[in-house]
């Protein structure tokens, strides 16, 4: 029949039907029948009706999972395992008669133990570390608030940062520090072995070069350019030097000097690699390449412009350009041959010859009247009035901002303009040296530069305005630039150009009331900060920082160099920069000696503030390095009279004393000191000696040992006709010795019962009639010895308390 369907076709439509779902997945498998699917879509639809939106969440949550393939139903039983895998409660024992489920419980019990146990730990190591970081947070942030308290305009600004509690690694050097490090380490050398102090400068650029980075570059040449060719004069008095006309007025010239010629090179790079594009020629010159730079960049089409007849272009524009560049003798030939502006022209020619710096005072009274009359307020020529500006001194409270678009232009023009004056001619409308500098510092200061953004930028123009202190402390502040300020604050105190304050003095501070417009810097915490951070990984480098303390003094006279060097080793307890002393006596150089620096001083000082400071086993090591043979018998003497009646404990003080003395027991046995101030203290020390082996067989129940110990030793009697003896010696004691007859008095007392109670113990095992007599002998022998000690402890002209009289009394009754 041709409308009939054949059945294996209908079957063969189903099965592509069944692998078409299967193989594309979008539809969810489901299991049921038609009737089962109608019937769950009615209860879903009478919950729905009859629950409100309650149901609602769980109706998406249904329909969600099932197109994902999810039997809703049989979720429950998949998460059941999970559910009791995840909770580590322990589980009830069971009956004792089960013995599979009570093994499993137990085991079970145990593990929830072991994991509670552990969990505990690894929570409290955690916060433990967490404390110690945030302990170590705070420090460092109370650090960067104290510096930057020291005269930062910027609102202090706290770092949030993420650490992941690790332990910091030591990070080396790197290559720029490095190289810095190698440089001030040859400068030492040099002037260690008396030869000609090199120029630091120079070689601290070369560093900076070598590193790579531009901006570091650009400072240090802004720092040479600034102090080339300056004589280096220690006797000269800083601030005086500082604050003469002539240091001042020889600053302005180098930073004019090095604005000029930056500006110069800018413009020619400028011209020439556009020379092709823009089409530029003529005959070459200055002006020439000032006019290229003109058409190029179209400075000509402002408003305003004064255009000379003869197309010889903007008259002031090409004059002020001229100028920037430093060419002041082209601008008055361009003003002479191409205007014909004589008056213009002569004024040039003088301010040329005057090294572009000032016109005599009658001339800039003129320029000055002028621009007041004819220029002020008529010309719109904004280049005419810097022209005028520059040449008179002028106009100080305008800041040209059509002309001074960049910051170094600013600082030029400012630069130009600044007079002194120490006659006091100038009566308004003009502005000092130290005047530019505090506009800059502080009425400017960091906030207006924007300087946390661009540090580089205000640090060159605090340089420029011979601000050395102020630059110093604002690079100190960044992390970046930390290493370049302690190098160049290096350079310019070797140069004996940077003013600093005492070690106490804030990071920047005023230089004093004889010097109000010059700041100094506390160079020596600046130096003793960096040293610091090297001194785990490079006690070399740090010894060559702190070198350059040498000439500083604190508020008290002394030589900052040796107590700082003192403070770091004494914190880090690093002795062998000092050197090692052998076993025969000998000494061994230290770091310090290897560097040419003598260490006697800085080693006695060392020393006896350790003894200050209570440290007596680090200043019997100081004073061994000293040489000083007396105060290390000395003290050590001391530390074994606190230590000897002590329990030996593992790691305790007294064993570290112990070790201590055996070593220089040894020492003085095998080779005695020669030269002893008092002979007396190598006989106390090996007396002490002797006395800590006494207690030690004491603590250890080692009776005949200490007994033979003690006869031998001859402090205390051991027999009636010892006791006047001891008694009449007894103040020939050093008071070491005397001061321990309380604890030696009371530790032979034991040792003589202990012995006494063994005998007696084995004369009951004995029957044979020699022995026992014999045995009473030693007795006998061992009351005598107690009741000497008795005898001897109410002679002497000591106190003892209470306790002891009571102790050694009881001891001799028992004994009788």
């Amino acid at each position: 029949m041709e409308g009939s369907v054949d059945f294996n076709d209908i079957l063969q439509q189903a099965t592509q039907l069944t692998a078409e779902i299967e193989s594309t997945r979008e539809l969810p498998r489901v299991q049921r029948n038609l009737r089962q699917v109608m019937e769950a879509g009615q209860q879903l639809l009478e919950r729905i009706t009859r629950d409100g939106p309650r149901f609602d969440a769980e109706t998406k949550a249904a329909v969600f999972l099932g197109t994902k393939g999810v039997d809703v139903t049989k979720l429950s039983e998949r998460l059941d395992p999970i559910n009791i895998g995840s909770t580590m409660e322990a589980h009830e024992p069971v009956s004792e008669v089960d013995l599979e489920d009570f093994l499993r419980n137990e085991r079970m019990n145990a593990m929830c133990a072991i994991v509670e146990v552990t969990s505990a730990s690894i929570l409290e190591e955690i916060q433990d570390k967490i404390n110690m970081r945030l302990h170590e947070d705070w420090r460092r942030e109370k650090e960067e608030i104290s510096t930057r308290l020291s005269g930062s305009l910027k609102s202090l600004q706290f770092e949030k940062v993420m650490y992941d509690y690790k332990p910091d690694p030591v990070s080396p050097l790197s290559q720029t520090e490095l190289t810095y490090a190698h440089e001030i380490n040859q400068y030492n050398n040099t002037i260690l072995m008396g030869l000609p102090r090199p120029n630091l400068v120079e070689r601290l650029q070369l560093a900076a070069k070598n590193s790579g980075d531009t901006n570091a570059q650009e400072l240090w040449n802004t720092v040479s350019a600034m102090m080339s060719s300056l004589p280096v004069d220690t006797t000269d008095n800083v601030q005086r030097r500082r604050s003469s006309e002539q240091f001042t007025n020889l600053m302005m010239t180098r930073a004019k000097r090095l604005l000029e010629k930056n500006f110069f090179t800018r413009l020619q790079t400028e011209v020439w690699s556009n020379i092709g594009e823009y089409k530029l020629g003529g005959v070459p010159s200055v002006t020439q390449l000032v006019k290229s730079y003109i058409s190029m960049r179209g400075l000509d089409s402002q408003v305003g412009l004064n255009i000379a007849a003869g197309n010889v272009g903007a008259l002031w524009l090409i004059t002020y350009l001229l100028l920037r560049c430093g060419k002041a003798a082209d601008a008055a030939v361009y003003m002479r041959d191409q205007v014909c502006n004589n008056e213009t022209a002569k004024l040039l020619e003088e301010y040329d010859k005057s090294g572009s710096t000032y016109l005599p005072f009658e001339t800039e009274s003129k320029i000055r009247l002028e621009y007041r009359r004819a220029l002020k307020n008529s010309t719109r020529d904004p280049y005419k009035k810097a022209v005028y500006c520059i040449l008179g001194g002028c106009n100080v409270e305008e800041d040209l901002t059509d002309v001074a678009v960049r910051l170094d232009d600013y600082i030029w023009l400012k630069l130009s303009i600044v007079r002194h004056n120490p006659d006091q001619r100038y009566v308004v409308d003009y502005v000092t040296y130290f005047g530019f500098q505090r506009l800059i510092h502080e009425q400017y200061g960091e906030v207006h530069f924007d300087a946390f953004k661009q540090p580089y930028v205000y640090a060159q123009a605090l340089l420029l305005t011979g601000q050395f202190e102020a630059a110093v402390d604002f690079m100190s502040r960044i992390g970046s630039m930390l290493t370049h300020a302690i190098h160049i604050a290096v350079a310019l105190h070797e140069s004996n150009l940077l003013i600093i304050s005492t070690a106490k003095a804030p990071m920047l501070s005023s230089a004093g009331t004889n010097f109000p417009d010059l700041s100094a810097i506390n160079f020596s915490k600046l130096v003793v900060t960096f040293a610091r951070s090297l001194e785990g990984s490079n006690a070399r480098g740090a010894l060559n920082y702190l070198y350059l303390l040498k000439n500083v003094k604190d508020e008290y006279g002394h030589d900052l160099f040796s107590i700082c060097v003192g403070d770091m080793i004494l914190e880090s307890r690093d002795f062998d920069v000092f050197g090692v002393v052998r076993a025969d006596g000998c000494k061994d150089p230290g770091l310090l000696e290897k560097m040419g620096i003598p260490a006697q001083p800085i080693i006695v000082r060392c020393a006896i503030e350790s003894e200050n400071n209570g440290l007596l086993e680090d200043s019997v090591v100081l004073f061994d390095l000293a040489g000083d043979t007396d105060r290390t018998l000395k003290t050590l003497c001391r530390i074994i009279a606190q230590n000897m009646t002590k329990i030996p404990l593992p790691d305790s003080a007294r064993q570290r004393v112990q070790r201590l003395a055996i070593a220089y027991a040894e020492r003085f046995q095998n080779h005695p000191p020669k030269l002893l101030k008092d002979p007396n203290l190598l006989t106390t020390f090996f007396m002490l000696v002797d006395f800590l082996t006494f207690f030690d067989t004491v603590f250890s129940k080692h009776v005949d040992s200490a007994l033979s110990i003690i006869q031998r030793l001859k402090v205390i009697p051991m027999d009636r006709s010892q006791v006047e003896k001891c008694v009449k010696d007894f103040h020939l004691f050093p008071s070491e010795i005397r001061d321990n007859i309380p604890s030696i008095v009371s530790a032979a007392m034991e040792v003589i019962h202990l012995k006494f109670k063994s005998i007696k113990t084995s004369r009951k095992n004995s029957f044979a009639a020699p022995e026992v007599a014999k045995t009473e002998v030693f007795l006998n022998e061992l009351r005598t010895k107690a009741h000497a000690i008795v005898t001897f402890c109410g002679m002497i002209p000591y106190f003892m308390t209470n306790d002891i009289y009571i102790k050694i009394i009881q001891i001799e009754v028992q004994m009788n």
